[in-house]
């Protein structure tokens, strides 16, 4: 009882935090201002324009990023995010509401309509014009906005809703990258493409290998991601499919059992050696997909 008076106002207190800051509407009121103040920004001089084109490279030997301040919003924080919608998405087609094809049915025919029916409706309206060529343009859905709206003016606790928005937006995002890569893309870069793959492989082979640990992980997407980001293919896919590959299961008895063993040699010798056996054994009872999802900011 004496312990658990001691953690209870801790998990309390950690937890009030740490909703004060994953809270979608604080979220979504922080995207709207922002919106508001850079169409003010964007209509008064070039300040603004000159911002976002400021170059900012990042080089380790041989290797370079060279990118524009908006260049490293499109291509590395938009795989963040994306990374993290992903997983959500990986978590509920393995263990929750998409895991059976009926549910999960829905949000793939309406991301290939989002594809399909807007591309058919600008061309139906362009015609043969100077513009037909960029319909590409209006297959993509900004999922940021859509759950902020979602958080703001959609009913209060819906779930499904949600989750609907989210599956759609890893399906839509897959197929308006493969569009651009396809018809948009001058030269792709075969063999960046190729170790990319290969990236992929590595970490499918990880998660079958039962590999709990996230280096490994981290180390393999940062070769994807920049491999992708090289093959000429916008980076934001690498992080949709790292995500839906990161292992993600029931939590299992036996590892529980096992923490619980290790649990109690730590209360009859506390040791420094043990607290960390002790922390290693609750990590991994926790799959690495719902760690991070934890640990990462949420969508």
């Amino acid at each position: 009882m004496k312990d658990r008076s001691l953690v209870d106002p801790y998990l309390r207190r950690r937890g009030r935090w740490r909703r004060r800051l994953t809270n979608e509407t604080y979220a979504a009121i922080a995207l709207a201002l922002a919106t508001v103040v850079a169409l003010v920004w964007a209509n008064v001089g070039d300040s603004y324009h000159q911002l976002w084109e400021t170059p900012a490279s990042l080089r380790v030997g041989p290797l370079a990023i060279e990118l524009t301040l908006h260049g490293w919003v499109d291509e590395g924080l938009m795989s963040a995010f994306f990374f993290m919608v992903g997983l959500d998405v990986r978590r509920e087609l393995t263990l929750g509401e998409l895991s059976t094809p009926g549910r999960a049915l829905l949000p793939v025919a309406a991301a290939l309509g989002g594809l399909v029916v807007p591309a058919l409706v600008y061309l139906a309206v362009a015609g043969d014009g100077p513009g037909a060529h960029a319909w590409g343009t209006v297959i993509s859905t900004d999922t940021a906005f859509a759950i902020g709206m979602l958080a703001l003016v959609g009913p209060r606790r819906a779930p499904r809703l949600r989750l609907f928005l989210l599956a759609f937006a890893v399906i839509d995002d897959i197929g308006a990258l493969l569009v651009i890569a396809i018809f948009y893309t001058s030269s792709l870069e075969t063999t960046a493409l190729a170790v990319a793959a290969a990236g992929l492989v590595g970490v499918w082979l990880l998660q079958r290998a039962g590999v709990w640990r996230a280096a490994p992980y981290v180390a393999l997407a940062l070769v994807i991601w920049y491999a992708v980001y090289l093959s000429g293919v916008h980076a934001t896919i690498a992080g949709v499919l790292i995500a839906l590959l990161m292992p993600v299961y029931n939590v299992r008895s036996k590892d529980l059992a096992q923490a619980n063993e290790i649990y109690h040699l730590f209360r009859q010798t506390p040791a420094p050696v043990t607290a960390q056996v002790m922390r290693d054994a609750l990590a991994y009872t926790m799959p690495l997909n719902q760690r991070l999802s934890f640990a990462l900011p949420r969508t």
